[in-house]
């Protein structure tokens, strides 16, 4: 998550801009399987939360496959986020719970 927003701030500082917003958007929206890792790790400025929101609902309404992945809770997203990542008719919630493995010394269980 933190790269893609990275990305796509990018694109607004003519300075060190390599691609375009759309370009990366287009991207976003044509690539089979979108993976958004830890969502909710970044600092979420609004125009950052527009863009993200609009990269959801845009494959949200296309049918296009996503997996999210979060230490949030549900109710911890935002509510127009959640609406469309646990909409049953084309959503599978999986909860997984249990020590973070991060913090466990390498080696150990």
């Amino acid at each position: 998550m933190v790269d893609l927003l990275d990305r796509l701030r990018r694109t607004a500082d003519p300075d060190r801009a390599t691609e375009s917003l759309d370009d990366v958007q287009e991207q976003m929206l044509r690539v089979p399987l979108l993976v958004l890792d830890d969502l909710g790790a970044h600092r979420g400025t609004e125009w950052a939360e527009e863009r993200l929101f609009g990269l959801i609902d845009a494959r949200y309404r296309d049918s296009l496959p996503m997996v999210v992945t979060t230490n949030l809770t549900l109710q911890e997203l935002a509510p127009r986020v959640r609406s469309r990542l646990v909409d049953t008719a084309s959503s599978v919630v999986v909860q997984v719970s249990g020590p973070d493995r991060r913090m466990t010394p390498r080696g150990a269980a």
